[in-house]
């Protein structure tokens, strides 16, 4: 990415004037890390929605029941396959992104059951 600095120019070259780059008619192209945080925002978007519905159900069925868990247990090989064929991978970083998008999907979903949900609930 070329950045202009003043103060770069002057102390390479002694005076302020600025000579173009070879390549300034070549468009910047956004680097590998602007890409995969693209990615990341992305994906845990797609995460986020896809728990709603999980959560929606989750809130309706018995603490720890078997629904209950897969409930919250079903869209996990989903959400890993999403990171497998996207290309994100399981960098440290990632983890922070679709746990809370994980998350805040399961909660939201349990949050439109509470408001909007037909019965009673248990």
């Amino acid at each position: 990415m070329r950045v202009f600095h003043a103060e770069s120019v002057f102390l390479h070259t002694g005076s302020f004037e600025y000579t173009r780059p070879a390549d300034w008619h070549r468009p910047i192209r956004p680097d590998k890390q602007t890409i995969n945080m693209t990615k990341l925002v992305i994906i845990s978007l797609v995460v986020f929605v896809l728990n709603i519905p999980f959560g929606y159900w989750r809130a309706q069925v018995r603490k720890f029941s078997l629904p209950w868990f897969l409930a919250i247990h079903l869209p996990v090989p989903v959400i890993v396959a999403l990171r497998i064929f996207s290309g994100l991978g399981f960098a440290w970083y990632t983890y922070v992104f679709m746990v809370l998008a994980f998350f805040l999907g399961q909660r939201y979903g349990g949050v439109l059951w509470r408001k909007y949900g037909i019965g009673d609930g248990v």
